[in-house]
């Protein structure tokens, strides 16, 4: 699970090395949807959020995460203020 953001780039990188982009047809056909794919690889960015002057629980630490086995950071650290 934690490599899957790997995998996606070497699967997005090699559909773009075939021009599979470039081809309506076969991006109807496996309906493939760049934006989908841009949409969950921004869900495991990891920001520094500032709260009151100081940095969240993610301690300054940021990134982007391997898969979603953390889960949402930003929901997990709202609970966690509550």
């Amino acid at each position: 699970e934690t490599n899957r953001l790997t995998l996606v780039h070497f699967a997005v990188q090699s559909l773009e090395m075939l021009n599979f982009f470039d081809e309506p047809d076969l991006v109807e056909r496996y309906e493939i949807r760049k934006e989908h794919i841009i949409n969950w690889i921004y869900s495991l960015q990891v920001v520094v959020v500032q709260q009151q002057g100081s940095t969240s629980r993610n301690d300054g630490n940021a990134g982007f995460k391997g898969g979603t086995f953390l889960g949402n950071m930003s929901m997990s650290m709202n609970a966690n203020a509550n």
